[in-house]
């Protein structure tokens, strides 16, 4: 009863603070800005620091109010701002008097070809605008300002992303603007349904966060879950979208990731043309979708651009290495320990001949191996690529070696787990999962065997089908079952076969499930 109530009065509390957000937003209402320049010299001052990338340059008129022009070098541009703005509010003052139009309208429309411009009546958001790279007009006497988008800053190129690589296809990859991936997706996507609704995030970074989806295509219930959810982060910085992940997730501490990322724009693009929604994040070229299901970690982006023969052969492959990295060193542990009389008698000799002399456990010689590779694989993360791979080498086969030669493990121990490692790089997204799903299954193999490792699977079968992402169950299509959504999971059927959208998304199980922020 009490939980029910605690749960209730959650869920009344995130309805009020989305409703508060959309007020807010809608509103719009803040400072004024002070109508006398120097005031509003100060207040800026106050509110920006003696920053020395803080410009601020006052240009007075002869017959005209003085003006005030604010902006951030670097972020700004500083050639149309001399040619623009500069140049325009100088032409303006030479003007003849007569049939002068009021000042605010002559540089809207002087400055609207070569920019976008907008007016503001409050002093908070002219201060966005300047930290966003614009530059920001004030005139003396005006409660109003004109911002103008000069922003000017390095952009990297589109090259082919590190992640998700293939074949054939796309060789172009997000970046880390968050413009230039809003266009990406607007050429891939030639639909006036194609949606893009921006949020800004985070009480000090104020980053910038698109969700996109199809209208019509996507689920209403999704999308709204969503904003909702997107509407009551409150922080303080998002400096990556991985940020934004801890805050949607309906699990937050679930061992399997509930949300998608990708780099590349086919990937979201067809994910957008299923049903799923994405969210662009200002500042990494990693971009979030939902919902995000198991099955799609045993697909990849050649599947669909080869020939169904060769991308149901891959997509086998990698279920069969999913299965071995997680299983075989347990089954290892099982049989030898357990169950000798399944393993033929001449293979049954070799494996005790070489563990004659060895002063450790199967178990122990397992997890001491798994973690010796485990450290490799880290130090070769975090070192540079050149390092890495001599780090990786080094690792694999010499200090392998070294522990075979000493006699603290088995060769087929180390063989066991050579190829358990190997294996478990065909699904690289389930990396840390089967790592600790590893441990779990040797535990359990360690105390019964076989009858272990099936308790062990029973308990992760239904975690898995517990676990939800944004409502829809996180096994779909495979429990509950969708005959037709199937199709697109162990195998892999021509695209012209494919002729519906997936059902467990756009339609069914979808509930209401609330993330770590409400």
């Amino acid at each position: 009863m009490l939980g029910n109530f605690k749960r209730f009065y959650k869920n009344v509390r995130a309805e009020r603070t989305y409703q508060q957000n959309i007020n807010a937003e809608k509103e719009g209402v803040g400072k004024p800005i002070p109508s006398n320049l120097d005031t509003l010299k100060q207040r800026l001052i106050q509110m920006l620091g003696e920053s020395s990338d803080f410009v601020l340059k006052k240009i007075p008129l002869d017959r005209n109010p003085t003006v005030l022009i604010a902006c951030i070098e670097g972020l700004a541009d500083k050639e149309l701002l001399d040619r623009d703005i500069i140049g325009s509010v100088t032409a303006y003052n030479s003007r003849p008097q007569s049939g002068r139009e009021k000042f605010v309208d002559y540089l809207k429309n002087k400055l609207v070809n070569t920019c976008s411009v907008k007016e503001i009546s409050d002093l908070d958001r002219a201060v966005i605008s300047i930290l966003s790279g614009e530059a920001v007009v004030f005139t003396d006497g005006s409660r109003t300002a004109l911002s103008a988008g000069i922003q000017k800053w390095e952009k990297r190129s589109p090259n082919e992303p590190k992640t998700g690589t293939v074949l054939r296809g796309p060789r172009e990859g997000f970046v880390e603007s968050i413009a230039i991936n809003r266009s990406m997706l607007r050429r891939k996507i030639i639909n006036p349904s194609l949606r893009f609704e921006t949020f800004s995030i985070g009480r000090q970074t104020k980053t910038k966060v698109d969700l996109c989806y199809i209208k019509g295509t996507a689920s209403e219930k999704i999308v709204n879950e969503v904003r909702k959810r997107l509407l009551n982060i409150k922080t303080d910085v998002i400096l990556e979208s991985a940020y934004l992940e801890q805050f949607i997730e309906d699990a937050p501490f679930s061992l399997f990731a509930t949300v998608g990322n990708t780099e590349r724009p086919d990937v979201a693009a067809s994910k957008l043309l299923e049903g799923r929604v994405a969210i662009l994040c200002d500042g990494t070229p990693f971009v979030l979708t939902l919902p995000y299901l198991f099955v799609e970690n045993l697909q990849a982006g050649d599947d669909y651009y080869s020939r169904s023969a060769t991308s149901f052969f891959g997509r086998m492959i990698r279920f069969i290495g999913f299965l071995m990295t997680v299983y075989l060193p347990a089954l290892y542990l099982s049989f030898t320990c357990f169950h000798q009389g399944a393993i033929p008698f001449k293979l049954l000799v070799t494996i005790y001949t070489v563990r004659v002399n060895v002063p450790f456990g199967i178990f122990v010689s397992c997890l001491f191996v798994l973690l010796l590779f485990a450290l490799i694989k880290e130090a070769a993360e975090l070192l540079p690529e050149p390092v890495s791979q001599t780090v990786s080498i080094v690792g694999g086969v010499v200090v392998g070696q070294a522990i075979i030669t000493a006699g603290l493990v088995s060769v087929a121990t180390v063989i066991v787990i050579s190829i358990t490692v190997i294996t478990g790089y065909v699904v690289p997204e389930l990396e840390k999962p089967i790592t600790i799903m590893r441990v779990f299954m040797l535990v359990g193999a360690n105390i019964v065997g076989n009858l272990g490792i099936t308790l062990v699977s029973i308990v992760i079968f239904a975690y898995m089908c517990a676990i939800h992402s944004i409502g829809v169950p996180y096994l779909s299509p495979i429990a509950p079952l969708s005959g037709l959504d199937i199709k697109d999971v162990f195998f892999s059927f021509p695209v012209w076969a494919i002729f519906q959208k997936p059902e467990t998304i756009t339609k069914r199980y979808v509930k209401r499930l609330r993330g770590k922020n409400g």
